[in-house]
């Protein structure tokens, strides 16, 4: 019997390989949902990378929109784009828990030679100006845009209903886009990749926020894992 619901608010391709590395073992009883709030837009940007030392990574969105290269250094914040980037030729120089860790690295480290930030068109951190304040060369290209999705009827539907709803954020924007449209929240446990997500969450009329040990796929799915196992003992 279907006791819980699980909402996935992130690009669906993303979503399906986070539920897919969950220990399967925890959504028996689960219902899920994949309802994206974002659709990822490639810009369709020129990429040259004629004359850069390296790259700055901050979401692995970037780096699937990048031709794959042989050994140029890169600096990434979070596992999984640090996984991917090299699984497509990129030598991963550094790889950050977050902006902050990511600017700190960098200032210790002071790469030779341009950098370039490979990006979305929506960035928190300020990357580059903070590098660029310290002396370094850093400039931007902008991959892909985000574009708002509408949340799906079965998204809707698993909020008006009765059962707990565990919903992992991974990004303030992905919080700040399901906000604008849930309106009910009554039985929503949000699981936030990061204290700015759980600040977005906090004060609103959940049932709980929890806030994941590290900004990252691995914790994120660890917490994930906790919420099902504990709930399901409930």
């Amino acid at each position: 019997m279907i006791d819980r619901s699980l909402l996935l608010t992130r690009p669906e391709k993303a979503a399906r390989r986070f539920v897919a590395e969950l220990d399967q073992r925890c959504l028996v009883s689960v219902d899920i949902c994949y309802s994206p709030v974002l659709d990822i837009v490639p810009t369709r940007s020129p990429i040259d990378l004629t004359g850069y030392h390296s790259v700055i990574f901050t979401s692995g969105n970037a780096v699937a929109l990048v031709p794959e290269v042989t050994g140029m250094n890169a600096f990434c914040v979070g596992p999984g784009t640090a996984e991917q980037a090299s699984s497509r030729g990129w030598n991963v120089s550094y790889t950050a828990q977050d902006a902050d860790d990511l600017v700190k690295a960098m200032m210790r480290f002071r790469p030779d030679g341009p950098i370039l930030h490979i990006a979305g068109a929506h960035r928190r951190g300020e990357v580059a100006e903070r590098l660029r304040d310290t002396g370094l060369t850093v400039d931007v290209v902008t991959v892909y845009d985000q574009q708002p999705l509408q949340l799906n009827a079965q998204a809707k539907a698993m909020l008006d209903g009765e059962r707990p709803v565990i919903l992992p954020l991974f990004s303030p924007r992905s919080a700040e886009q399901f906000l604008s449209q849930a309106e009910r929240l009554a039985n929503v446990h949000v699981i936030a990749i990061s204290d700015a997500v759980a600040r977005l969450i906090i004060g609103k009329p959940v049932s709980a926020v929890e806030t994941a040990p590290l900004p990252n796929g691995t914790a994120m799915r660890q917490m994930v894992e906790m919420v099902l196992r504990r709930d399901s003992l409930a």
